[in-house]
Parts: structure tokens; C-alpha cells; sequence
């Protein structure tokens, strides 16, 4: 488990497996991955709570279950 609260994109690409920024957005707006949240003027990054949740069941995670 990680330290941090956050993760940006880069790190997200990474857990997901590798997949391409488009991807992590197009799955963000059909609700099969977590939200990125506001972290400052114009950085975004996702919860290290959230993503590790859709880790336990990628298949199966939707927006409302977390």
C-alpha cells in the first residue's frame, strides 16, 4: 500500500497496466475507473484509496461502489 493520498497520472497509467491517458479518461466518463480530484490550480490526481479499490475488482468496480 502506498504512503501517499494521491496519484498522478503517471503512476495511474502505471497501476491500470500501462494504459494510454486517453484510455484512463475514456474509462473515467463511461464510470469504470475512479474520478480524478482537483489538487491544486490545474493538477488533478486520483485517490490511492480509490484506485486501490478498483484494483481489487477492475472488471467489476463502478462509480457508486466506492
Amino acid at each position: 500500500m502506498s504512503t501517499k493520498a494521491f496519484q498522478r497520472m503517471p503512476a495511474v497509467q502505471e497501476r491500470a497496466g500501462g494504459v494510454s491517458r486517453t484510455t484512463i479518461y475514456e474509462w473515467v466518463k463511461k464510470g469504470q475507473f475512479p474520478k480524478p480530484v482537483k489538487i491544486g490550480g490545474r493538477a488533478i490526481a486520483w485517490r490511492v484509496s480509490d484506485l486501490e479499490k478498483w484494483a481489487e475488482n477492475p472488471q467489476g468496480w463502478a462509480e457508486g461502489g466506492v
